[in-house]
């Protein structure tokens, strides 16, 4: 509206806070307002950037533990598999080498049997062939002797009587009579032997003792030393 000095004077409007001082508050808590809003809109952003951050890191924690573990458990496995290939190492190389150990027993077993056979055999030949010579040895002397008594049985029977002719004319000449001549005898015919000098003195055979090469305990940690090697 128009003043005294010929200017205007700003009306202020129905239900305005111009012209009772309270424009300038009005305005301040507007911007207190305004400000208010802003730093709620800030801290609700921080907030929830906070929270997908929190969460962003307890996904990432999770995962590097489940690694982790995946990792051990690789490993574990892979501990597992190598200690099956040694334990299953192990039991192939015993058995060969117990599949190794009976077949040379039973070799030198054989070789056992063969030789004591062989001397066994020799023996009983050189026995038979002794008995075969004293055999041949008393059959000779036998005949021989038979011939013997037979000869000198003849001679005898002649001698004997040349002498009982000899006695009788003894007599008519009167020498005193004798008796009939008497004949030594001749001793028994000894008969050879075969020497037996004995079976052969076989020792008996020493069984090996096998020592397996392979301990279940190795990989269990049940030997009886401590770490390091102290007995």
């Amino acid at each position: 509206m128009p003043t005294s000095s010929g200017g205007y004077q700003r009306v202020s409007a129905p239900g305005s806070a111009s012209g009772n001082g309270l424009t300038g508050e009005a305005g301040m808590s507007a911007e207190l307002a305004a400000a208010g809003i802003s730093g709620l809109g800030d801290l609700l952003r921080g907030k929830t950037q906070a929270r997908y951050a929190s969460r962003a890191a307890e996904t990432t924690a999770n995962a590097t533990r489940e690694a982790a573990r995946l990792r051990a458990q690789g490993e574990k496995d892979q501990l597992a598999y190598l200690k099956a290939e040694s334990e299953h190492a192990r039991k192939q190389a015993e058995v060969d080498r117990r599949a190794g150990f009976d077949l040379s027993n039973v070799r030198d077993r054989n070789l056992f049997k063969f030789t004591s056979n062989a001397l066994n055999n020799a023996y009983a030949t050189r026995l038979a062939e002794a008995r075969s010579t004293a055999d041949q040895i008393n059959a000779l002397q036998a005949n021989q002797r038979a011939m013997f008594d037979v000869t000198r049985g003849d001679e005898n029977l002649l001698i004997g009587r040349q002498d009982a002719r000899m006695s009788n004319l003894g007599e008519m000449l009167g020498q005193r009579p004798r008796g009939p001549l008497k004949f030594d005898t001749i001793a028994a015919l000894q008969k050879a032997r075969a020497f037996d000098p004995g079976p052969p003195v076989i020792d008996p055979r020493e069984e090996p003792t096998y020592v397996p090469g392979y301990d279940p305990n190795f990989l269990s940690g049940k030997l009886p030393f401590k770490s390091g090697g102290n007995v």
